[in-house]
């Protein structure tokens, strides 16, 4: 008999822990997270600046789409001014999934806007696993994106919370939450939602070191990757929407191994893909290729002048295709 109840108590024990599981997890959704809360203040802040920021007389519009990329590499005032347009840093942060991006971008995009994307080239490698700081922002601050995923990636969302973020869910539930933790400030943004506190002149040795230490990185281009049919929706929306697309490059530290030729086919690729859509390119990925002297804390992250040399090559390539009139929704 006592064995009995021991193979019984083992598997009603495991559901009983499983059930105290779930109902944590689903107590903590939407607790606000200090270690994500700074990519959520730029997600608000950047809504806000669209909103804010309307279309000229002619109905014109500029907005730049990317993660972090684009919030330090843009010079979103700079850009407007030379084009005569009101002009938009919509650069968020990587932490975001790409879908969550476009998501974003929909709600703040009006008809005949011209959208510039300049997407991470590790978005074009998404596929639908979550890491850690994925499932941190989601929980924290994204709750509807979970609610619509599939039950299954829920359940594995589930199973790979960490006890220390699930406790902290609901102790940020209990208690005030710590304030924004990191490097980067959410007041540093300028009110065209450019970035602004990458200067090269105050750039610690910390930040220059970690760059002299980075390596090339390796890329492939696969259309079976669930990024495409991701991003293949959100052109139809766009067309559909009647916003203009183009497409450019991130900032990229440069590596001379990026010039051999299996490196040159993911970057070429992504150029041939959109040519062959006839959606309209700024300049090519290594026009987008920086020295370590332009770049501040990432492979992505341009500082001051970096950003400087980035938004005169736009704005050049803009003036010399003339797309603002010419250029027709994507199809």
């Amino acid at each position: 008999m006592r064995v009995l109840k021991f193979f019984i108590g083992i598997p009603l024990g495991f559901l009983l822990m499983a059930g105290l599981w779930f109902a944590l997890f689903q107590l903590q959704l939407g607790a606000p997270s200090a270690s994500s809360q700074w990519v959520d203040d730029v997600v608000q802040k950047k809504m806000q600046i669209a909103q804010r920021i309307q279309p000229n007389a002619d109905g014109q519009r500029i907005l730049f789409l990317g993660g972090s990329n684009v919030l330090f590499g843009i010079d979103a005032k700079r850009i407007g001014e030379a084009m005569a347009v009101p002009s938009i840093n919509l650069g968020l942060s990587a932490v975001l999934r790409v879908d969550e991006i476009f998501a974003v971008a929909k709600k703040n995009l009006k008809p005949h806007d011209t959208l510039i994307l300049a997407l991470e080239y590790s978005y074009y490698h998404f596929n639908d696993n979550f890491s850690s700081i994925e499932i941190d922002y989601i929980l924290a601050h994204d709750v509807d994106y979970f609610h619509a995923l599939p039950m299954d990636k829920q359940a594995l969302m589930m199973v790979e919370i960490s006890a220390i973020r699930l406790f902290g869910g609901l102790a940020a539930k209990a208690f005030s939450p710590e304030k924004s933790l990191g490097t980067y400030k959410i007041k540093t943004i300028n009110a065209y939602g450019d970035e602004t506190s990458n200067a090269r002149s105050t750039m610690p040795q910390a930040y220059i070191r970690h760059m002299l230490e980075m390596k090339a990185l390796s890329h492939r281009l696969d259309e079976k990757d669930k990024f495409w049919s991701l991003y293949k929706d959100f052109l139809q929306w766009c067309a559909a929407h009647q916003v203009r697309v183009l497409v450019s490059f991130p900032s990229y530290l440069y590596f001379p191994e990026y010039e051999q030729a299996e490196q040159r086919r993911f970057f070429d690729g992504i150029a041939a893909w959109h040519r062959k859509r006839h959606i309209p390119l700024l300049g090519n990925a290594y026009d987008f290729m920086y020295q370590y002297e332009d770049m501040y804390d990432t492979r992505y992250h341009l500082n001051d002048e970096g950003r400087r040399k980035r938004s005169d090559k736009i704005i050049e390539l803009l003036k010399r295709q003339a797309v603002m009139m010419s250029t027709s929704p994507t199809r």
